[in-house]
């Protein structure tokens, strides 16, 4: 297909090295626009910590999203069961064919962990948290979740896909996990113990890589300009 065609968008550098993988002679076509976000459409509808009884001075993780096994909102919910001093909170939808027989279980014998599927606002539940945690092994662009939270200035743990690794550096604007139980709940505990500070301040450093990198005006920028670009091609 690359031989047919003038230009090859990726949402990604990992998804242009993919690319180049296969087709190696389309290095001089590849052009990497990713994804962004409009900050100013993420407004909030509720306080969640009041609607659910969560005192100001509990640490709250946020799972935010579609739940499915390639999400990690399972392996989210058994961590924060291992986390005596964290509430964990999931909302978002649910996947198509995705059985959710073992988090509904889950989240019902527990009292620190909340399941919500219902058309939930994203935003209320990234105000509500302390971290967010996404265990996502989704490769392509950057998901737009991660993006959100970071624009809404909240501490983020997740994992190496993408062009997280590129753009965000570990310990310093992001926390990366492995995608276990173990790993996910040694993340939270090491986010949680920076304290108000270092959360402030990792959350700071994600906001402006965001703000520069990871905005719709940049995106659409980017598609501009491989469209100029394709005004000299013949």
């Amino acid at each position: 297909i690359h031989q047919a065609v003038h230009k090859i968008v990726c949402v990604s550098q990992a998804t242009a090295d993919k690319v180049l993988e296969r087709a190696p002679g389309a290095k001089d076509k590849v052009v990497v626009v990713r994804n962004g976000i409009d900050p100013s459409l993420l407004r909030p509808k509720e306080d969640l910590r009041k609607k659910l009884g969560i005192s100001s001075d509990s640490f709250v993780a946020s799972f935010v999203g579609r739940v499915e096994e390639n999400k990690g909102a399972l392996l989210f919910a058994q961590a924060v069961e291992k986390c005596p001093s964290v509430i964990g909170l999931i909302g978002g939808y649910c996947a198509d064919n995705y059985d959710l027989s073992a988090i509904k279980n889950l989240a019902a014998r527990s009292l620190r962990v909340s399941l919500d599927l219902g058309g939930v606002n994203t935003t209320d539940y990234f105000n509500a948290a302390d971290v967010v945690v996404l265990p996502s092994e989704m490769e392509g662009g950057i998901f737009f979740t991660a993006m959100e939270a970071m624009a809404l200035r909240k501490p983020l743990i997740t994992t190496r896909v993408s062009d997280l690794p590129i753009l965000f550096t570990h310990g310093k604007s992001i926390v990366f996990t492995d995608r276990t139980v173990d790993g996910i709940t040694s993340a939270i505990e090491n986010v949680r113990g920076m304290g108000i500070v270092g959360r402030s301040k990792m959350s700071e450093e994600a906001y402006s890589v965001v703000m520069n990198e990871l905005t719709e005006k940049k995106m659409v920028e980017g598609y501009l300009a491989v469209i100029e670009s394709l005004k000299n091609c013949r």
